[in-house]
């Protein structure tokens, strides 16, 4: 049976309650997506709750296993951080294209099917990804508030806002520079092409930025699935697993911006511009695709305001 797609998780697990994220949100929708012909490599990056992630995982195997074409649950001998975990799945990928996963994510019904419409369908798509409620960039968007808890009401909430979303805005792309790497559907053609993510960038910070500037160099298009949405982090917000650090983010987050800017010739000021929109993006929705979507919603949504 060919394999269409793998998709790429990476956990880290310091905390019980990033655990319950993966358990009520990520593993359930996970596998209400999930197709025969695809694989599902689950990757633990070392956790310090190995105990507790494993006894998870092993809860979730049958139901993984029936509902993928393949499910391998690989554990890391060390801590390879997010470009060295996620690399050494894409290494052993077998589908056509791949789909890149934080463990903090809720995918509506249809969701994961949707990325790999638009990069099938769409002349020059190397990377796409979706609209979200919880990034430091343009395609994050306040028309969906936060989850209040997991209940399966709040649950229902984000199905209904990405049914109406596709039923309204239909299928559209829009161009952009980069997409944050939270969820991340990926063109085969392109990983042949450029090769993997860069490992020099440590602790998951500016490796989806310089992942975008090759693609674009090497002449593939970025593109945003604007009637795709994916729930981001559920009621404690996204990043969390960034949190579970702050002081190593922090460090990681100067020395990777310097790194990248190096790499790419770009000035660090530039760097800094776009750091600072990318907070003012997350912090008050503006110059996000919110105002892209506005008007296929504006007599609103049912159970939200735009």
């Amino acid at each position: 049976m060919a394999i269409r797609c793998t998709i790429v998780a990476s956990m880290y697990n310091a905390r019980p309650d990033v655990l319950e994220v993966i358990e009520r949100l990520f593993f359930p929708s996970l596998i209400r997506n999930a197709s025969s012909h695809w694989q599902f490599l689950l990757l633990d990056d070392a956790s310090p709750l190995q105990g507790e992630t494993e006894r998870l995982v092993a809860r979730f195997a049958p139901d993984l296993r029936r509902a993928f074409g393949d499910f391998q649950f690989l554990r890391n001998p060390r801590n390879l951080g997010f470009a060295g975990s996620y690399n050494r799945g894409m290494r052993r990928a077998d589908g056509q294209h791949v789909i890149l996963l934080n463990d903090d994510v809720y995918l509506p019904q249809g969701s994961l099917e949707g990325l790999l419409d638009v990069l099938r369908c769409e002349a020059g798509a190397g990377l796409v990804g979706p609209v979200t409620n919880w990034v430091c960039g343009y395609q994050n968007t306040r028309l969906f508030p936060r989850l209040r808890d997991f209940s399966p009401s709040e649950l229902e909430r984000i199905e209904a806002f990405a049914r109406e979303l596709k039923r309204r805005v239909g299928r559209r792309v829009i161009p952009v520079t980069r997409l944050i790497g939270f969820c991340l559907a990926i063109s085969g053609d392109l990983i042949r092409e450029i090769g993997y993510l860069d490992e020099s960038f440590t602790h998951g910070l500016y490796e989806d930025d310089d992942y975008c500037l090759r693609a674009r160099k090497a002449g593939y298009r970025v593109l945003l699935d604007a009637s795709t949405f994916v729930e981001h982090g559920g009621p404690r917000g996204g990043g969390m697993s960034f949190r579970q650090n702050l002081r190593k983010t922090l460090a990681a987050a100067v020395a990777n911006g310097v790194r990248l800017a190096k790499k790419h010739d770009i000035p660090l000021s530039a760097l800094a511009r776009q750091s600072l929109e990318g907070f003012l993006q997350f912090l008050l929705d503006r110059r996000t695709v919110t105002a892209y979507l506005k008007p296929y919603l504006a007599d609103g949504m049912e159970g939200h305001h735009v």
